[in-house]
Order: C-alpha cells, then structure tokens, then sequence
C-alpha cells in the first residue's frame, strides 16, 4: 500500500472571498451556534428523533418489522451518521472529511454511490431540523441520531459531543473524491475522478477490479478503494483460481482474508484501531436490514437491462422527482422502487 502524499495542503478555494473573510465567517458561524447550542433542549431532542425513527413513512417505509421487533429507522440513522462521520481521514496532521461541517447534503458527497438513498434519511430527519432550526446543526443532528438510533434499541452509548457546525456548501470534500457532477456549478469546470493509480493483491483474479491508491496523481489522495466509496468494495477481492486457498464448494471465491487486509488499510486512514473497526462494521450492521435485492438485468440472468436505473445523485432516482428507485423493474404497487425494491447494497435481508 502507498502512503499518503506528503503535500497535501487541503482544498481548493472555490470561494470568491479573501482567505481572511472565510476564515472570519467561520468563526463568527462557530461563535453563534454555540451560542444557539445552549437553548437546546437535548432530552426532548432525544426523544422527539426516538418517535420519528419509530413512524413509518409511505414514502420511504422503514425496516421490518421482523422477528418481533418495530419499524425503524434505526439502521437508516446509523447509516447516515456513519456515511458522514467515516468520511473523515487523516494525513500526515493534515485532516479533512468528516461530519464537521454536514456536508453529506452537498455536492460532492451527496452523489457518491455509497451514499445512495441517504437523502431520504436526512429528509425523514428534516422534520426535526424543521422544530430546531439553528439550536443544532445538521451535523450534529445527523451524528446524534445515529447515536439516538443505537441507544433506543439498547446499545451502549452515554455520551455525545455536540459542537459540529455547518458548512455553507461542500468544497471542503472535493478533495475526497469527485464522483457525479450534477450538483458542480459549470463555472468550476468539474470533472469524475478517476484513480490512475491503482493495485492488485498478488493473489488476486486480475480480472477483478482493482482498488484505488490512497496517493494518486497530481497529489490527488483517495479518501476510499473505490471513487463514490466511503472505504471498501463490498465483495472483496476475488482469487485466482490456482491459489491454494480456494474452495471449489464456495458460491464465489472472494478472499476474507484479503478482504480483512483491505478493510484494516482503509480504517487506519481514517485513525480506527482495529477494535474500533470490527465495533463500527459489525455492530453497526447488526441493525436494520441491508436494500439493494433488485435485479437490473433482463428476464434472463445474462441480458442487459431494458430500462436502466440511472443510478446518479443526488437523489438515485429512476424517474425525476419519484423518489423511487427503479420502479418499471422492480415491486409493485406501494412498494414499488422503495424497501426491498432499491438499489443499495446489491443485497436483501438482515
């Protein structure tokens, strides 16, 4: 693995205003949210996000219920938490990303791939920001429902800082990665990244795709292994069929343990120990139910598909102003584009 780049000197400015006048604004926009933090009323916040995360919406229907348990959005909090808050890396004392800010609702974030659908989980919190306005911020709203989500279905959390203040626009996470281009402003000449610099694990299928570089060229870093990723590629890498590890009675030949590699690379730019990570994935994942079961290809497990969802942000939408996945395809009636019938993950279930 490459390290990071030692230069890197943060974000490019897209701001018309002196350095001098940003940092002055920042600092005023600091000044008055503290000061609106102190009339916030934090147990009635708690419990107002408690009720909404248990309403059920038609327009986007929460998960379950199963097993015994209430709908909720419990696992569609934590997801929005995690997606801002796991943007975060640190290089070299230089840091960016992260939930400071909450720029998760501004291009570029809002059009990566891996935060398909999160939209719909800042618009059911919308209700809440709605009733507080400038008490708290939308990075701390996002950050502390997900701390909300976990404690109200028994988790162990006591504590939450509050303090993250908002950005007015999101060119502080350009240099993350640029994915989609819809919400560039055309005087800003943006263009998709690409990873010029990739690599594949000796092991692996060379076939199989390949995962970015954490220092890329012109000392462009990348924030995950993929552009539009928050860190991995879900499947992990696929091995060669000649490698000694591979088991003829597996369903597909991906490697855990390269995947584990991969996942402790990309967890150590964001400063995790490895506790922390198996905290983070596997207890995170534990609630609420993963979407994405939605087959995008023809009646036949080979053709293309007819009517492809577009699969762009900010919204992932196959209709303009639907809200819904890809409804000619997938589910009908109420639930069609919506629950079991998106596409996230690529997968359904628990």
């Amino acid at each position: 693995m490459t390290e990071w780049s030692k230069t890197f000197n943060g974000p490019p400015s897209f701001d018309n205003q002196a350095l001098p006048s940003r940092v002055e604004r920042a600092q005023q926009d600091k000044k008055e949210y503290y000061q609106n933090l102190q009339s916030l009323n934090i147990e009635e916040l708690y419990h107002d996000i408690e009720d909404v995360m248990l309403d059920s919406q038609k327009c986007w229907p929460a998960d379950g219920p199963q097993n015994g348990d209430k709908a909720s959005y419990a696992g569609l909090f934590i997801r929005t938490a995690w997606h801002c808050a796991g943007t975060f890396r640190s290089i070299d004392g230089n840091i960016a990303g992260g939930c400071e800010g909450g720029r998760q609702r501004f291009w570029p974030e809002n059009e990566w791939h891996d935060n398909s659908n999160l939209d719909k989980g800042r618009a059911i919190l919308a209700k809440i920001k709605d009733k507080y306005g400038d008490k708290i911020s939308w990075g701390d709203l996002m950050t502390f429902a997900g701390n909300v989500a976990i404690r109200a279905s028994g988790g162990p959390i006591d504590s939450f800082c509050f303090g993250r203040v908002d950005d007015h626009n999101g060119f502080d996470s350009i240099p993350l990665q640029v994915e989609g281009i819809n919400g560039c402003l055309p005087e800003q000449d943006c263009k998709t990244d690409v990873c010029d610099a990739t690599f594949r694990w000796p092991e692996q299928d060379p076939k199989d795709h390949p995962n970015c570089n954490s220092t890329q060229v012109n000392f462009r870093f990348q924030a995950s292994h993929g552009i539009g990723l928050i860190y991995v590629h879900a499947d992990g890498p696929q091995l060669r069929h000649t490698e000694p590890e591979v088991n003829p009675s597996w369903v597909h030949q991906r490697s855990p343990r390269l995947s584990a590699l991969e996942i402790r690379d990309t967890f150590l730019r964001m400063g995790w120990t490895d506790r922390e990570t198996v905290a983070l994935i596997a207890g995170g994942h534990s609630l609420g139910r993963a979407h994405g079961g939605c087959d995008l290809r023809g009646s036949a497990y080979d053709e293309p598909v007819v009517k492809p969802f577009n699969g762009q942000g900010p919204f992932f939408e196959a209709e303009l102003d639907s809200g819904r996945g890809p409804t000619s395809l997938c589910g009908s009636g109420e639930l069609a584009g919506l629950g079991p019938n998106t596409v996230t993950s690529g997968f359904e279930g628990a």
